[in-house]
């Protein structure tokens, strides 16, 4: 018996599921359905962000990420991070329209 338990592992893992549910159920999906409705305007779609420098420091890991996944045999992939601060500009609304 230990004096001071480690729950690090517990945490560790716990994180891992979070992030993954994440991924699996609103970034994997939302990333998809963008590339499949952009199609060939996808960097047409880019565009906006690209052109304005505040919105390219804030917006800039989610278009790599989907420029990223509409190559042929990749798939998205965020880490929880990348997850967290996508998700944080959805009240900025200068951003969301």
């Amino acid at each position: 018996m230990y004096d001071k338990p480690d729950f690090s592992p517990v945490i560790l893992e716990l994180c891992r599921a979070l992030e993954n549910e994440f991924l699996m159920k609103i970034f994997d999906k939302y990333t998809r359905n963008v590339i499949h409705r952009k199609g060939r305007e996808l960097e047409r779609f880019f565009t906006v962000d690209k052109s304005a420098q505040f919105l390219t420091r804030k917006t800039g890991q989610f278009i790599q990420a989907i420029r990223k996944a509409s190559k042929p045999m990749d798939k998205p992939e965020y880490t929880l991070g990348q997850m967290n601060t996508i998700l944080s500009l959805t009240n900025d609304s200068n951003l969301v329209s």
